[in-house]
């Protein structure tokens, strides 16, 4: 399986609470925008959002950003990189976690991505044959929300991990670049 670990992004449900609507105020007529929302804050102040809440994935899927390499160009990259027998299987079990991941849409709009470019794969017809095949899921959201942190709080209460561990001194000897060395002699 291929698991793509998404943090948090602009609106994490962890933090905010949407705002129920008030006598005879519905939800689709507050805020002057469209499908505007209104949420507080855990510090109690209430923010309206609009068009922005449904923009928040783009930064994900849009090139043009400048910020990263699009989430569905990083999926086909990594399968690519795989012998072509692997392809079929990867393609039809894509794995979304982490924060982001529960962006309203997310899901749906990397399969439809992910679809479009892997029908336009030149030179991988093992890639190509499987764009209608290819299948994302997920974990229900709280899962989803937490699952970096349950990953990595299970990674290391296991014995056999402890190679990974760094103290406080050691990683004042050394500083950071002792964690890269420790991971990958981990998997060597």
């Amino acid at each position: 399986n291929i698991t793509l670990l998404l943090g948090c992004s602009v609106f994490p449900s962890v933090l905010l609470r949407r705002k129920a609507p008030t006598g005879g105020e519905s939800a689709g007529s507050r805020g002057a925008a469209a499908g505007a929302a209104e949420y507080t804050l855990p510090d109690g102040n209430v923010i309206t959002a609009g068009a922005e809440r449904s923009q928040a994935a783009e930064i994900y899927f849009d090139d043009r950003q400048g910020v990263a390499t699009p989430l569905d160009s990083l999926v086909l990259n990594a399968v690519a990189a795989l012998e072509p027998e692997q392809h079929k299987e990867l393609l039809r079990n894509v794995v979304l976690t982490g924060g982001a991941s529960c962006l309203a849409g997310l899901p749906e709009r990397l399969e439809a991505a992910l679809r479009l470019k892997a029908s336009h794969a030149k030179g991988m017809p093992s890639i190509a044959n499987q764009a209608n095949r290819i299948t994302i899921h997920t974990a229900p959201l709280p899962e989803r929300r937490n699952g970096a942190w349950l990953g990595g709080s299970i990674l290391a209460s296991m014995a056999s991990h402890t190679e990974f561990w760094m103290s406080r001194a050691e990683y004042d000897e050394h500083g950071a670049s002792l964690a890269a060395q420790k991971g990958t002699h981990a998997f060597a």
